[in-house]
This record gives structure tokens, C-alpha cells and sequence, in this order.
């Protein structure tokens, strides 16, 4: 995909996550992979909204939609954890 695709509507191929000090930082690297970097407590916190019940197909969690204190760095990127099979497909067949 062209890199003038906002984030939000390109399925990056590579989620790289970096255990660091302090806060959550979500970003793209220049290999357009989803970079997140944080500490061991706020990464666990972080990673609670990759989990989808089996009844969420089609749903989305926002992992930045929490008020802890120290939690996100500003100037972070806005992730959507997508759980839906149908639109995963239809997005790899456009690639």
C-alpha cells in the first residue's frame, strides 16, 4: 500500500513490541511494521485489548481508552485491534 494511507486503512505486516521504561508509544517504523515500546506493566495493560471472546467477530477494541496515569506517551499512535475475519480476508486479496 502507499505510504499516503493513513495507518488506520493499511493491514501493516509485522507487529514488533519492545519492552522499555515508562509509557506506551505506538508508532510505524520505516519497514511498515506496528512498533509498540513500553513498560512491563503498562504493555500488560496494552496487550488485555488483543483478546476478543468468541461471540466479538466483527468488533474492535481501542487500547489507548484507558485512564492510568502515565499509561500512553503523547503523540502516540491511535490503534484499532480489529477482530473480523471477513474484512482480514477481503483486506488481503486487495494486497
Amino acid at each position: 500500500m502507499s505510504q499516503e494511507v493513513p495507518p488506520h486503512n493499511e493491514l501493516l505486516p509485522v507487529l514488533e513490541v519492545e519492552k522499555t521504561e515508562g509509557p506506551i508509544y505506538v508508532s510505524v517504523s520505516t519497514e511498515r511494521a506496528l512498533r509498540i515500546t513500553g513498560g512491563v506493566d503498562n504493555l500488560r495493560v496494552y496487550s488485555e485489548f488483543f483478546r476478543f471472546s468468541d461471540d466479538e467477530d466483527g468488533s474492535h477494541h481501542h487500547p489507548e481508552y484507558v485512564e492510568l496515569s502515565g499509561y500512553i506517551r503523547s503523540g502516540t499512535l491511535s490503534g484499532v485491534i480489529e477482530a473480523d475475519t471477513a474484512y482480514t480476508e477481503e483486506f488481503r486479496d486487495e494486497m
